[in-house]
Formats: structure tokens, sequence, C-alpha cells
């Protein structure tokens, strides 16, 4: 094999493999939409919280990651707190307010839009709830 030749293969290799790994951290990643206007999106790792705020029209964007170990209550709880800014508690999950808030991924709070999205494998992965 001439070295012309082997360096094209060696492209293509590297090439390939590349198309490979963006489509398995696109598989991987979560997202969540940011409210319209202005749109978007936010993309995190997997096992992060994605989480996108929009106030007077600016997006906020971030990624959480949360502690390991965590029951599902407990880490919607930490979830919760963290979109809230008020201490919410593993108990206090089960209020419909709370529920309705998780269920569609989105809160409005002091003129601020807040959209997230919790992996479910990140719910899968922490213990059942007793």
């Amino acid at each position: 094999m001439t070295l012309t030749a082997f360096c094209k293969y060696l492209r293509v290799t590297v090439a390939g493999f590349a198309i490979i790994c963006l489509l398995v951290l696109q598989v991987e990643a979560e997202a969540a939409q940011c409210a319209d206007p202005p749109g978007g999106s936010v993309t995190c790792e997997s096992g992060q919280v994605a989480i996108c705020a929009v106030k007077n029209g600016k997006v906020d964007g971030r990624c959480k990651t949360p502690p390991a170990n965590m029951k599902t209550a407990d880490l919607k709880a930490f979830v919760l707190s963290d979109l809230t800014g008020k201490k919410v508690f593993a108990s206090d999950v089960n209020n419909s307010k709370y529920q309705i808030i998780l269920r569609e991924g989105r809160l409005e709070t002091n003129g601020q839009v807040v959209s997230f999205k919790i992996p479910k494998e990140l719910l899968k992965s922490h213990e059942p709830e007793d």
C-alpha cells in the first residue's frame, strides 16, 4: 500500500469513527427546550438535568449534576429545590403543584419561564421509592 492510499484509508477511518462518536453522544445527551421567544434548547451530558430559564427574553441555560445514590423522590426534590429556589423535601414531591411541574417539565416563577428535562435513565438509576 502506498503512503497516499494509506492516508486516504486513515482519513476515511477517522471520519467514520468521528461520526459514530457524535451519534452516540447525541443519543446519550439530554435537552431542554427553551420557551419561545427566544426559543432554542440546552443540551447536557447523560446523567445531567438540562435547565433552560428565559427571563426578559434572555436565555440562561445550564446543566445540573445531581448527587449520586438518591432515592427517586429525593432526586425530584433536589431538582424542584434548584428550580424554585426554595427547599423542597422528598415528602413534598407528591403535592399536586409539584406533580404538575414535574409532568410538564416547566415552571413559571418571578417573571421567568424555566423548562427542564430529567433524564429517564437518571430516574431509573436511582433506587425505587419505598
